[in-house]
């Protein structure tokens, strides 16, 4: 697997739902295009996809992706994307002197992104820059018709890689030229879906848990096994871990502090068994929390639309700090230079 690409693809994960993932997704996305960079949101959650009710409540004008959509999305991509492959490579077996197979695959899929189906433009106000609104991409679930629950458990995801290894490499590889950074929404739990999205797809892995014992173990034991397949696989890349405690209540504080050092050694010890170093997280975790907003409990809002990234103790101060972190290349060089 080669790294070819500029961009970045960062993946969300949480072993279970309900821990503020698609919130971090939106949120991290919306900073980073305040920032000046080209975003694609993609929500991966196939079977629980929500990651567009965020941009629907949020986004203006023509760009407002619906309540519903009717266009296509993340399914229906790699509907075509699978139909792409078998065409060309169908192609490729009758004409040996046809262009190289993998050259025609870069340059469709690059048509399939380009072709304005699959990818929605929205565009979002900035309380950081009033009048200047900041604009990012989003690729939802998919076509929520009739049909889409049952092509979602059709589609072969581990015969496409089985039958074409290099997809991964082309895909980002394309994505990469376009955006600065694809964030992915991935879905809970462990399938062949969830291992495409936090073992093959990223650069960075971000391991999303609330405050409780389930979340915590089944975060350290998914981003350990993430580390240890992608070391085991041809691809030579690293495998980042961040880790993201959500939802944390400002009440409580001996327990709080208590449950945060418990998660905090916990990661240490992941981060020593999977990349051998001991090196204390403490600053990382004083500083990546993302606080509990009773407003943001009810509906699907961006705090980084509502609030400004400099008001002291809001919620998209918080992310702002997580985002601060996440452009480091480890949660390791991120201690540092929160430190600093």
């Amino acid at each position: 697997m080669t790294s070819a690409h500029v961009g970045e693809v960062v993946t969300f994960y949480s072993y279970k739902g309900g821990v503020g993932r698609s919130a971090a997704v939106a949120n991290v996305a919306v900073i980073l295009a305040q920032r000046g960079k080209r975003v694609l949101a993609i929500d991966f959650d196939l079977e629980a996809p929500g990651l567009h009710r965020y941009f629907a409540s949020a986004a203006k004008g023509p760009s407002a992706t619906g309540e519903q959509p009717t266009f296509a999305g993340t399914i229906e991509f790699f509907e075509a994307l699978r139909a792409l492959f078998d065409r060309l490579a169908l192609a490729a077996r009758a004409d040996s002197h046809a262009t190289p197979l993998e050259v025609r695959l870069r340059e469709e899929v690059g048509k399939l992104l380009d072709a304005g189906q699959y990818i929605r433009r929205v565009e979002l106000d900035d309380p950081n820059r009033p009048g200047s609104p900041t604009e990012l991409f989003l690729m939802h679930g998919g076509r929520f018709d009739e049909s889409y629950a049952e092509r979602v458990r059709a589609f072969p995801w581990d015969a496409l890689y089985e039958d074409y290894p290099d997809f991964v490499d082309i895909l980002t590889a394309e994505l990469g030229q376009r955006f600065d950074y694809i964030l992915v929404d991935s879905r809970t739990g462990t399938t062949d879906v969830g291992n495409l999205c936090t073992v093959l797809l990223p650069e960075k892995l971000v391991v999303v848990f609330v405050p409780n014992e389930q979340s915590l173990h089944g975060a350290c034991e998914v981003g350990a096994q993430a580390v240890e397949l992608r070391k085991a696989s041809q691809d030579i890349r690293p495998l980042p871990l961040f880790p993201l405690i959500s939802r944390v209540e400002n009440a409580e504080n001996d327990l709080q502090r208590r449950w945060i050092r418990d998660a905090q050694s916990r990661f240490e010890a992941v981060f020593n068994s999977v990349y051998g170093t001991r090196k204390p997280l403490a600053t990382y975790f004083d500083v990546v929390q993302i606080p509990h907003k009773s407003f943001y409990a009810y509906g699907e809002q961006i705090a980084a639309c509502r609030e400004r990234v400099t008001e002291v103790h809001s919620l998209a101060a918080a992310f702002r700090g997580f985002v601060d972190a996440l452009t480091a290349n480890s949660a390791i060089e991120a201690q540092e230079l929160l430190r600093q």
